[in-house]
């Protein structure tokens, strides 16, 4: 109750009665000549302020009056009474107790309205992080629903409960069952106040607009939508009351007032809501976009890759004006690969006439001029090309090498997986992704910014000159939480850039993916890989991706990561354990001068006997020999021989590089490796590969005799020639 001090000292509390609020300020205006109706536009501020609370006070007291009201018939019980009185005594009497002169004001009932939408959005916001727990509900019965659910429901009761009121104190007789019936009624209507604190809050979630009309536009379109819900509910509980029990209460009496405080309460939640995105999410949007800059240039140089081998196999064949009609099929040659020369060293050199060489000063003896251009900016782009082309020749004279010696030198999968692991741009990250990581002035940080600093001091480089890091490297970097985050944060970029490739989600229908042991190995063998989690291969793989290389040491967010690389793979042709890219201490001509030396003298040897040769000791060598089907035990002993025709094992193991199927077959047809039969097999696999279906059906391979195959291509070309005579 407000207390009014008059000039003579004396003072007087204001009644709350409307009618004899009236008489008191009557009297106070004859006797002491002050309106007590009249405002001012601070008093309307605090007024304003003061209400914000006594609407969140109203809505909290709502709940559990909405919840007596719909057990208590007629609404008379010393419970609903003692409820109504609180309400009462919070709008009258209480700290809180608003001023009549101000009651009617517009800036008062918008204060009251925010005050009750807070609640609201405070319940979305804490279902929203319970909707991320494990074993969260989903859909309608997610937290984020069911919270708000929970206020909204017992508000829409109690909203109907005044309009009950209300019309019995106008004469009218309301039965214990249309009672009923009607607050039910109001409870479904309530649940309305839902749908914009869902359509807010969506937004969270959602990149930040990236302008400020797009900010204006999208509160604009929340205060539109919460308008709209608060006149439409108000509406049904009006038709509500109109329909079961009153013929006197008016319907939509405050429509345009209702839509305008809604309007402004909605527009501005969008606002801040929006706001606490783009705090929380700028920095993340500058991590991702890192993140994506590096998986498009990893991208780029697996592209480059497949291509250089694509074209390497058609030079191969020739050129053939049209498909000859070949005669027999004789065994493979799988040729090994040759090693690339190390690295040039280029210098840039400024000549007498002021121009500037690119010279290759590898032998010092005999430097080499490359170019010359007539200014430094073109030599040091030359100078670029020239190191990023041998890069990329490295690189794939490393894949070569490491696919020859496992035995699939012509498998894409295996040629992309072995990317993954070799190429820097895509095992590795940069500091500055890192530095995007972590919040700003942490320790980790500051020792980033550190490690930048002393690189740019000593090297007098850019930070963008800085090495790559290892995913071990970064565990160590950041802390335990950072790293999870990280590593979660680049699942997510691995994942939407697979399903841009055309690979089916795994997380469309979830907040996050399964990332159990089962799923993962699951998914890597609907990928035609044999998966065993202790394999070295596996293991390699899990520390050059994840940082670590059990699953049992991974965090959940590394888990994501090795899942979302697994997932981002092609499908292999047919079954194969994962390919092991370990850096290896031997060649691909060590391997093929080995094969060629046991095969001539048709030398049985054990693993112990390659201990004995530099080239073949690493127990990684005989690993290969195995991998690749190049030996076979010898029955009743401990030796192994060279396995005959095991090129043709090799040569059926081959993928399109980027082809077609038809242009795949058209190539394996024209190489004459394999009969006609294991290439319509290898043409079929190639298509299921490309349909990219999850999990999809392995295709069984038939049991071929070659030697039967071999022979049966003689007599089919021997008949044919017959039938020409």
């Amino acid at each position: 109750m407000s207390i009014y001090k008059a000039p003579d000292g004396r003072k007087y509390s204001i009644p709350s009665d409307p009618n004899e609020r009236a008489q008191f300020v009557a009297a106070v205006k004859e006797r002491y000549d002050e309106d007590l109706d009249q405002t001012t536009r601070l008093g309307q501020v605090g007024e304003f302020v003061k209400a914000i609370p006594r609407g969140a006070a109203g809505l909290a007291l709502d709940v559990p009056t909405g919840i007596v009201g719909l057990f208590d018939i007629g609404n008379d019980s010393k419970l609903y009474k003692g409820l109504e009185g609180i309400q009462d005594k919070l709008r009258q009497d209480s700290i809180l107790a608003g001023d009549p002169a101000y009651a009617d004001k517009f800036s008062t009932k918008l204060g009251e309205g925010v005050g009750s939408f807070g609640p609201f959005l405070g319940a979305g916001l804490a279902g929203r992080a319970l909707a991320k727990a494990p074993g969260a509900a989903k859909g309608l019965l997610s937290p984020m629903n069911t919270l708000p659910a929970a206020l909204a429901v017992p508000t829409g009761i109690a909203a109907q409960g005044d309009r009950l009121q209300m019309a019995r104190e106008m004469g009218e007789d309301v039965g214990g069952f249309t009672e009923t019936t009607a607050e039910l009624f109001g409870g479904v209507i309530g649940l309305t106040e839902i749908a914009p604190i869902a359509a807010i809050l969506g937004k969270v979630s959602k990149s930040t607009p990236a302008s400020t009309k797009e900010y204006l536009m999208s509160a604009l379109q929340s205060g539109a939508y919460e308008g709209g819900q608060e006149v439409t509910a108000s509406i049904l509980q009006d038709l509500t009351a109109r329909g079961l029990y009153s013929e006197e209460l008016p319907i939509g009496e405050s429509m345009f007032e209702e839509f305008t405080i809604g309007g402004i309460i909605g527009a501005g939640a969008d606002l801040i809501v929006s706001s606490m995105a783009g705090k929380k999410n700028g920095k993340e949007a500058i991590r991702n976009k890192y993140m994506q800059e590096d998986g498009l240039r990893a991208q780029e140089s697996k592209e480059q890759l497949i291509l250089s081998k694509k074209a390497e196999l058609a030079a191969e064949q020739g050129t053939l004006e049209e498909v000859q009609e070949l005669e027999v099929v004789t065994v493979p040659n799988i040729v090994a690969p040759e090693t690339i020369e190390p690295q040039p060293e280029i210098e840039i050199i400024m000549t007498p006439q002021e121009q500037f060489a690119v010279v290759d000063i590898t032998n010092p003896a005999s430097p080499a001029q490359i170019d010359i251009k007539d200014t430094e900016i073109d030599a040091i782009q030359v100078k670029q090309k020239i190191l990023k082309d041998f890069n990329g020749n490295k690189l794939k004279s490393k894949l070569d090498n490491d696919t020859y010696n496992l035995g699939l030198i012509n498998s894409s999968t295996a040629y992309e997986i072995g990317q993954s692991l070799v190429d820097t741009n895509a095992a590795d990250i940069n500091i500055q992704q890192l530095i995007n990581n972590v919040p700003d002035k942490s320790p980790t940080d500051k020792k980033l910014k550190k490690l930048v600093k002393d690189f740019e001091q000593t090297t007098g480089r850019p930070m963008s000159s800085m090495p790559r890091i290892s995913m071990t490297g970064a565990k160590g970097l950041l802390t335990s939480k950072e790293f999870n985050n990280f590593a979660s944060s680049y699942a997510t970029q691995v994942f939407k850039q697979s399903e841009k490739n055309g690979e089916p989600s795994l997380t469309a229908d979830k907040d996050t993916p399964t990332i159990s042991s089962s799923y993962i190995k699951d998914i890597a063998e609907s990928k035609n890989i044999d998966f065993k989690w202790n394999s070295p291969a596996v293991r390699y793989a899990a520390k050059t991706w994840t940082g670590s290389p059990t699953y049992q040491q991974m965090n959940i967010g590394q888990k994501e990561l090795f899942l979302s690389k697994i997932h981002s793979l092609p499908k292999f042709n047919s079954k194969i354990e994962f390919p092991d890219f370990r850096p290896r201490d031997y060649s691909a001509k060590d391997m093929a001068d080995f094969i060629a030396q046991m095969k001539s003298n048709k030398t049985e040897f054990s693993k112990k006997d390659l201990s004995g040769n530099k080239a073949t000791n690493d127990g990684q060598f005989f690993d290969d020999l195995v991998y690749s089907n190049r030996i076979e035990k010898v029955e009743g002993t401990n030796k192994y021989k060279i396995r005959d025709n095991f090129e043709f094992d090799i040569a059926r193991k081959a993928e399109g590089f980027n082809e077609t199927p038809d242009e795949f077959g058209a190539r394996l047809i024209s190489e004459n490796k394999l009969p006609q039969e294991t290439i319509d097999q290898l043409i079929e696999s190639e298509k299921v590969k490309q349909e990219k279906l999850l999990p999809p059906v392995e295709i069984i391979p038939k049991t071929i005799n070659y030697i039967e195959s071999i022979e049966e291509g003689k007599l089919i070309s021997l008949l044919k020639k017959l039938e020409k005579h």
